[in-house]
């Protein structure tokens, strides 16, 4: 079973990094920005949405509808990466753009076999945290920059989020399906949020951060909590910073 590979972008005609990380994928954009998009990416294919399509959620859910067998990654990531080191080196080591394909296709096509819908990779860049007595995980969130979806789930996107997307995904999948398929033995990296024009930049502020935090809170209770000014800690050291006073993050308790 093949999984595209779809990359969402909006207003970033030149400025798609994605495609030197992950080959082949597929740019996923306007109608009305269809053209400029192919003159910078005449290799690339294209697929245009409807202009009626506005905001990253309703972008996503035209995608899965479209595509079906998915794995979307934002248009500003900059290295796929494994987070263990190879045999004779230190630390960890970027993928080829082929070697990210196919580790995107075995995590999609083992997802399918383990009866999951929501599949995807270590949400944290920093090797500090990574576990490599437990690869694997049957539970949990998916970051958005880098998330996957079979079809024939019950997941569907909301309009009310603006930048919390992959929360509402995560908690409709636990609700719904209860397991889904995470191999933290890769990382796609991204660059800063709020760093880049275009994009959810374009939508996102910090009053829209607050509001998809409540928006959460009411959704999923106890399970969406503020992080803390540093998160994902290992042996005394920061693995991450928090740079956004409504950050959130997600404890699926099962």
């Amino acid at each position: 079973m093949e999984i595209k590979v779809v990359i969402p972008s909006y207003r970033r005609a030149g400025n798609v990094k994605t495609i030197k990380v992950v080959s082949p994928c597929i740019i996923c954009v306007p109608e009305s920005e269809l053209q400029s998009y192919k003159e910078c990416y005449p290799n690339i294919e294209i697929v245009p949405h409807p202009d009626s399509i506005i905001g990253l959620a309703l972008k996503r859910q035209w995608i899965y509808d479209h595509f079906g067998d998915i794995f979307m990654l934002d248009d500003d990531i900059s290295m796929a990466r494994r987070l263990w080191p190879m045999s004779g080196t230190k630390k960890a080591t970027e993928l080829t753009p082929d070697e990210a394909y196919a580790a995107i296709q075995w995590c999609g096509n083992t997802a399918r076999l383990c009866g999951c819908y929501l599949f995807g990779f270590n949400k944290v860049p920093n090797p500090i945290i990574y576990d490599p007595f437990r690869p694997i995980m049957l539970s949990g969130y998916v970051t958005g920059c880098a998330i996957g979806l079979l079809r024939g789930s019950r997941i569907t996107y909301s309009a009310e989020s603006i930048a919390v997307e992959d929360f509402y995904v995560a908690g409709l999948n636990a609700y719904y399906h209860r397991k889904a398929f995470l191999d933290l033995r890769f990382n796609f990296v991204q660059e800063e949020t709020f760093k880049r024009a275009g994009g959810l930049g374009f939508y996102r502020t910090i009053d829209t951060e607050k509001n998809d935090t409540l928006f959460l809170r009411r959704l999923f209770g106890e399970a969406i909590t503020i992080k803390g000014e540093s998160y994902g800690s290992h042996k005394g050291r920061t693995a991450t910073k928090n740079h956004n006073p409504y950050g959130r993050t997600m404890h699926i308790p099962f």
